[in-house]
Parts: structure tokens; C-alpha cells; sequence
């Protein structure tokens, strides 16, 4: 999609100076808790070890990647939270959002509630490629699981939003009010046989104040200028507050961490289906 913009020559500095702040800031602050605990295996896909399986197994990432060079390490090869647990909450307590996780079994299959709770005055707006398509469908890796050393792959399907940030690409909640939607993860993941610990969390949503849309055009200019810079990177990866003309306009939160015990055995599976 080819967007024009009509932004003066100070602007497109100032986005350029703010972009340059935002590569180097987040340099070093990408990695959360989760960075003392490297994930060194996979499950879930039946494509490991360069072949595919009738079923699948716990598989070594490094075994696994063609693009491997003598610096890589395991923590280049798995998602992670963008902030520490500590990080999280003092931004949403600073921003009044409220972002909390809930996970269920219910008969043959793990459930995960997610609430977006605004408690400022203002209204907010969650981006919606963060949430599922329609309410139900996910487009995107939105939850880490682990179980110690592995990571489950996220075998769910992906959504074209493009670079769209226009107010279409938000969902709108009023002040004081809640957004919730709930996921049934066996739709995504399968889960390890047997019993086993897991730590479940979402990743960062992007949530943004209304001001946001006043600044559309250079919003539209940054995030394309880092896509240009950084092809290889989520914009989700390299952002999570953002703080243009003195005036916060969004920020990255993401939901707490649920630690639970799940029998695979006595769930249903994404492969018998």
C-alpha cells in the first residue's frame, strides 16, 4: 500500500532523531526475565532436524536452524518478552492499563482469558493485530509457553495487516472499561505428553491514546523508516513506549505469567483433529 505524506522537513527530522533514540535505546533493553533462561529445545512442529515426522518430538534449535554462524547463540533463536516482569507493571501502573492473563482447563483443553482493563479517563486502543482476527482466530505468535528448556512452536496460521496504522487497524476501549478475549491454545500449540510445568504469558500488545491519530503521518513515517532499517525485525520487538513532542503516545504492555501443571495425554490434540 503506497502512502503519501505531508509532513514538513522539521518533522521528518525529528522523526529520524526519535527513530535514532529508539534503534539505541532498545539495543539493550529487549531482553525480560525470561533472557536468564535460555529455551535450547522445541516442540510441537513436525518439520525438525531438517526432514518432517509423523509426530512430533522435543527438537535441539541449534540442530534445527540453517543459520547458524559461530556467534549465534541460543537466545537468538526463540522469541522473548520485550520487558522484565518489574518493567511491565510499573508501565501499566503509570499508564493506568491493565493487562491480565488467565489460564483454564476445561474438559480437553487449556483455555487462556485475556482482560485489557482502562482505567484512565481517556479512551485507548489496542492494535488489533496484537488480539485475535474477529475475536477468535490468531494471527500471529501472542503467547510465550515454555515448560524449563523447551519452547512450544506456535503452529497457527498469520494475518496480512500490512504497515496499516490507521484508525481502522484499532479496536477502541472506553474509559473505564474492560476488553476481553479468550483463546483455546490446543488451536495453536501442542502440548508436551504427559505432565509438565508451564509458564504461559502473552507477548506485548500495543496500546495507544488518541492523541496517536493526531500524529498519524509521522507515526506512519517512523514505523516505516524501521521497517526499512530493520527488514529482519518486528516493529513490536524494537518498540514498546514511545514518547513523541512531550506527550507519551503508546506503549508496549504485555500480561502477567501463569505457572500451571498440564497433562498433555488428556488433551485434545491440534493433530487429531
Amino acid at each position: 500500500m503506497d502512502i503519501t505524506l505531508n509532513v514538513t522537513s522539521n518533522k521528518i527530522i525529528h522523526c529520524l532523531y526519535i527513530t535514532t533514540f529508539t534503534l539505541m535505546f532498545f539495543s539493550t533493553n529487549l531482553k525480560g526475565e525470561n533472557y536468564l533462561i535460555p529455551k535450547k529445545n522445541a516442540y510441537g512442529s513436525l518439520v525438525f532436524a531438517e526432514k518432517k515426522h509423523e509426530h512430533p518430538g522435543v527438537y535441539d534449535l541449534f540442530q534445527s536452524n540453517k543459520f547458524i554462524t559461530k556467534d549465534t547463540t541460543y537466545f537468538d533463536l526463540t522469541p522473548d518478552y520485550a520487558m522484565s516482569k518489574n518493567e511491565n507493571i510499573i508501565l501499566q501502573q503509570e499508564n493506568q492499563v491493565f493487562l491480565t492473563l488467565a489460564v483454564e482447563s476445561v474438559k480437553k483443553n487449556i483455555i487462556a482469558i485475556v482482560n485489557v482493563y482502562n482505567a484512565h479517563d481517556g479512551y485507548l486502543y489496542i492494535y488489533k493485530k496484537n488480539i485475535p482476527y474477529n475475536g477468535k482466530d490468531l494471527c500471529d505468535k501472542r503467547f510465550l509457553i515454555t515448560s524449563y528448556h523447551v519452547i512450544l512452536d506456535y503452529l497457527g496460521g498469520w494475518c496480512n495487516y500490512g504497515l496499516d496504522m490507521s484508525s481502522s487497524a484499532w479496536l477502541e476501549i472506553p474509559p473505564k472499561s474492560n476488553y476481553t478475549y479468550q483463546v483455546n491454545l490446543n488451536d495453536y500449540y501442542v502440548f508436551l505428553p504427559g505432565k509438565h510445568r508451564y509458564n504461559v504469558g502473552t507477548f506485548e500488545h500495543l496500546i495507544v491514546r488518541s492523541n496517536w491519530f493526531r500524529n498519524e503521518n509521522i507515526n506512519t513515517a517512523m514505523f516505516n523508516i524501521l521497517n526499512q532499517s530493520h527488514p529482519k525485525k518486528k516493529i513490536d520487538d524494537l518498540l514498546y513506549n514511545l514518547d513523541l513532542y512531550g506527550a507519551r503516545l503508546g506503549v508496549f504492555l504485555r500480561s502477567n505469567e501463569v505457572s500451571l501443571l498440564i497433562d498433555g495425554d488428556e488433551l485434545d490434540s491440534l493433530y487429531s483433529k
